[in-house]
């Protein structure tokens, strides 16, 4: 139980972003956390007070969310709050997804769910968690309940975990959040992240901001 129990907020990730002013393109600007193969380790942690946020019609998603890496191949498992389109259809609040890749690194399939039960509204704090919770499942906690498992059996962290804001359309929009307290499981404790640890901030598109507030354990980040 206090291996699923989160002592503290733990991590804020951020996913690899790539300097883009194409608007079409889908991009992120995180905090990124580059934990080696070999270093077990099996969760992530993060939380955050939920602020507006907002995608345009066509402007597919805009979210604040941690991805961890898993295996060889880089399928990445991935929770936090959104707001935009998928497939179509409105979507406003929690998810979980996980986006999974063969051992020859190409794409097999992507499967997505809304979370429901904590509350959306802006100014409440949440915690959000992945945990390896057995030799097949990662996890996904949103203040620390169960919100469902993804059949993996990749047994760490591969390349890294990163958390902060994507988006897939410039012109969507968020108000400054500050996902803190980053924290990730190895060796079945968890830890802040260390100076350390390889850390660093990343950002793609002009008028995005994503700032440290406390390195490496904290930062802001906003479209403008």
């Amino acid at each position: 139980m206090s291996k699923l129990r989160i002592l503290f907020s733990m991590l804020i990730l951020s996913f690899t972003f790539i300097t883009s002013a194409v608007i079409a393109s889908a991009d992120k600007g995180y905090a990124i956390n580059n934990i080696n193969s070999g270093a077990n380790v099996t969760g992530s942690f993060y939380q955050a007070i939920t602020r507006p946020l907002s995608a345009i019609a066509g402007g597919e998603i805009i979210a604040h969310a941690q991805w961890v890496h898993v295996g060889p191949t880089n399928s990445t498992i991935c929770t936090g709050f959104r707001n935009g389109y998928e497939n179509g259809n409105y979507v406003n609040g929690f998810f979980r997804s996980y986006t999974k890749y063969d051992s020859n690194g190409n794409f097999v399939s992507f499967s997505s769910y809304n979370i429901t039960g904590p509350s959306t509204a802006t100014g409440t704090n949440h915690t959000y968690q992945i945990q390896r919770t057995s030799s097949s499942s990662w996890n996904v906690y949103i203040d620390y309940v169960d919100r469902g498992s993804f059949s993996c059996t990749s047994t760490c962290v591969q390349s890294g975990i990163e958390i902060g804001l994507y988006s897939g359309h410039l012109n969507n929009t968020s108000d400054v959040w500050n996902e803190n307290s980053f924290q990730y499981c190895k060796n079945n404790t968890w830890s802040y992240w260390s100076v350390n640890d390889p850390t660093w901030i990343t950002v793609p598109w002009v008028g995005y901001i994503v700032n440290w507030d406390v390195m490496p354990t904290s930062i802001f980040s906003s479209t403008d």
